[in-house]
């Protein structure tokens, strides 16, 4: 299993701020699949890779602690192969955590008795796994799944599909960082091949286009992220900068343009 921390140059603080603008980006996704999954009737539900919890403070406010608050007896857990990730959860939830349980494991080999959870869900979590790793982690996802229990890929993106004009030299950065630190780009494509042996299978698209309307706005803190991960070298910071004007300029121009496929399924034990 790769780790985005090994080689893209972000702190813990930096990686909680994207994990919660990546939630912006696919929250009317997660509406419809807590609705058609109906969220709030499950009774036990496992998180892969959590990372700082940004999604397991959604799911616990929303789902969790109304049931408990009912007096229903309802299980949360959040595991990631990061011990470091993990404490971001327990400084920033408080007592919120005292109802999540967190766990330092390893997906492929699931600390959890078989037929434990109602649903097994992720978020941008598969693309750091290799496809022989995220056939291993199906297998304990399936075994870990009470009959009629659902996985839930949320968000997986394809950066082998990703367009972006005009074309810029950041975009072969970004990738040539996230192949460094053992990212999979064509992870979304392999959505259909991971749910092949489940039941009810539903899988679609959950991104848009963005224009220049859309990065005009999100224009600062995507150049942030993007410096933050990239800009580890003067020389790099230099080009950096020449593009980033560059791209403003394209924006003003309205000449930007980019869809990345990121592609969500769930299907039923």
């Amino acid at each position: 299993m790769a780790d985005p921390c090994s080689h893209l140059h972000a702190t813990t603080s930096i990686w909680h701020a994207r994990f919660k603008q990546q939630l912006e980006w696919t929250r009317s996704t997660r509406d419809f699949v807590y609705r058609r999954l109906n969220f709030s009737r499950c009774s036990s539900l496992l998180e892969l890779g959590c990372g700082t919890g940004a999604l397991l403070e959604e799911i616990a406010t929303r789902f969790v602690l109304p049931r408990l608050d009912e007096g229903k007896a309802t299980r949360l857990v959040g595991i990631d192969h990061n011990g470091e990730f993990l404490e971001e959860p327990r400084s920033i939830l408080g007592q919120i955590t005292r109802k999540i349980e967190l766990k330092e494991a390893d997906a492929q080999q699931l600390p959890f008795p078989d037929g434990s959870f109602d649903v097994v869900y992720c978020h941008y979590f598969l693309m750091w796994n290799h496809p022989a790793q995220r056939g291993t982690i199906l297998k304990e996802v399936r075994r870990v799944l009470r009959d009629g229990g659902w996985f839930v890929a949320l968000a997986e993106p394809d950066y082998q599909g990703w367009i972006l004009e005009p074309p810029t030299p950041v975009r072969e950065m970004l990738l040539a960082s996230l192949t460094l630190s053992g990212g999979d780009l064509a992870s979304g494509r392999r959505l259909a091949g991971d749910l092949a042996g489940f039941n009810d299978v539903t899988i679609d698209c959950c991104s848009k286009v963005w224009t220049s309307v859309e990065w005009r706005a999100a224009f600062d803190s995507e150049w942030r992220f993007f410096q933050n991960l990239l800009a580890h070298e003067k020389e790099t910071m230099a080009v950096l900068s020449r593009l980033k004007a560059e791209d403003k300029d394209s924006i003003e121009r309205g000449s930007k343009f980019s869809f990345l496929p990121v592609i969500f399924g769930f299907g039923r034990k």
